[in-house]
């Protein structure tokens, strides 16, 4: 889940006094392969693992000193951030940098709604974020991978018996047909197929024919969010969960 970060530059205001020269200087996220990422998301904790990134100075002497900068970590909605976490970095040496291994985001208290967010960092002193997915002008600027956030858990109210082999469904995410394909297990086939909110809830179901494998579902009407899809085969059950856009 590494992925490049492209550098961009914001000019901070001048601070306190550091023993060396303290002057106007630029932050950057760091510029390096690899260097903003996160590792994991449990989403009956609400804890994002493994969060990394670093930051660097750009200047032209090596006893000047930046003044202290913000970092915020945030959720970013396709719209909108929520500010999660805030590092209150004291100044870094020109030509210097500092590295933030292994941070854990706690998103429990942030009251989500249920959807697919990503993890974003962010170096100013404004929380002015226009809605953009990078903003190079803001140096903000956001993770690959996508968090899929449930307010009562992964789980929610669904529960989930013996399996059937390789249910898949895709695209996903999926704005208006989403295609569902299966294997039968030997000995029964699978008899109806449902789609559910996380709260358990049961938005469409489809009686199958026997010894079918597959079916092309028309979700363009369901709100934005995530559901479950199911599969029933006798006492047992198969599910997967997908993003409506």
């Amino acid at each position: 889940m590494k992925k490049m970060l492209t550098c961009a530059a914001v000019t901070l205001l001048t601070g306190m006094s550091f023993g060396q020269t303290v002057e106007d200087a630029n932050i950057f996220l760091g510029n390096l392969p690899d260097n903003l990422y996160w590792t994991s998301y449990n989403d009956n904790t609400k804890i994002v693992s493994g969060l990394n990134f670093s930051v660097y100075a750009d200047g032209s002497n090596s006893d000047y000193v930046t003044p202290p900068f913000t970092i915020k970590v945030y959720i970013w909605d396709g719209s909108n951030p929520t500010f999660v976490q805030t590092y209150n970095d004291a100044g870094i040496y020109h030509f210097g940098g500092r590295d933030y291994i292994d941070q854990n985001i706690d998103l429990s208290s942030l009251g989500l709604p249920a959807g697919s967010y990503r993890l974003g960092v962010y170096v100013d002193a404004d929380d002015d974020i226009s809605s953009s997915t990078d903003n190079p002008d803001d140096n903000a600027y956001l993770a690959q991978g996508n968090i899929d956030y449930t307010p009562g858990g992964s789980s929610a109210s669904i529960t989930e018996n013996e399996v059937l082999n390789t249910l898949m469904v895709f695209p996903n995410p999926v704005s208006e047909k989403l295609t569902v394909a299966w294997e039968n297990d030997i000995s029964i086939s699978a008899e109806l197929i449902e789609i559910m909110d996380l709260n358990g809830r049961v938005v469409t179901t489809m009686s199958l024919e026997s010894n079918q494998t597959v079916v092309n579902l028309n979700v363009a009407e369901l709100s934005s969010g995530v559901y479950v899809v199911a599969l029933h085969s006798g006492s047992s059950k198969s599910v997967q969960k997908f993003i409506k856009q």
